[in-house]
């Protein structure tokens, strides 16, 4: 199964088991974390984390995480697949990647590619940039990272994660 492919990053959570759900950010984010993923949140020590979750150890060695990450500083009029363009610029020492692509999630368009990085972990690094057209647009990250190909079974998932992604009210003025 591929995990992200231009015009389709988002699925369904499958139905079995229960999920939690998870209010993130400034912009009110939930997503639906499936039974078994672990929060890993608490482990990382960049305060621009927002969740990161792992897939059951069941699933294969691939040990996928999903993490998400707010990113200040995009300017009004930008758009996800400029910004995804600049991001991978900046990771293109790296070695091959590839190209940019775009995706709706959560009814803003978005824009990913992938990358291995210089663990030997592959990445697929997907941007959203909600409202772009207000004065302080808002970007997030998600970061997929698997130690090889990701297992159906977690693609599936991290696909109805995405799937599961609606903004709240915003907690601030994207205007002022």
């Amino acid at each position: 199964m591929a995990l992200l492919v231009p015009g389709d990053c988002a699925g369904t959570l499958p139905s079995l088991g229960s999920t939690t759900t998870k209010s993130l950010g400034m912009d009110s984010i939930t997503l639906k974390i499936p039974q078994g993923w672990s929060d890993r949140t608490s482990e990382m020590t960049r305060a621009a984390v927002l969740v990161r979750v792992q897939a059951p150890t069941t699933y294969g060695p691939d040990n996928a995480t999903f993490t998400l990450v707010a990113i200040p500083g995009p300017k009004k009029g930008s758009s996800a697949h400029e910004q995804a363009t600049e991001d991978a610029a900046g990771r293109a020492s790296l070695g091959a990647q590839s190209a940019v692509n775009d995706c709706t999630i959560g009814s803003e368009i978005a824009s990913f590619y992938s990358y291995r990085d210089s663990q030997g972990l592959d990445i697929y690094r997907l941007l959203i940039l909600r409202s772009p057209t207000s004065r302080y647009p808002f970007l997030y990250a998600v970061e997929i990272a698997s130690q090889g190909p990701i297992d159906d079974r977690a693609a599936a998932d991290v696909r109805g994660i995405l799937g599961s992604w609606t903004w709240g009210t915003p907690t601030y003025d994207p205007n002022t």
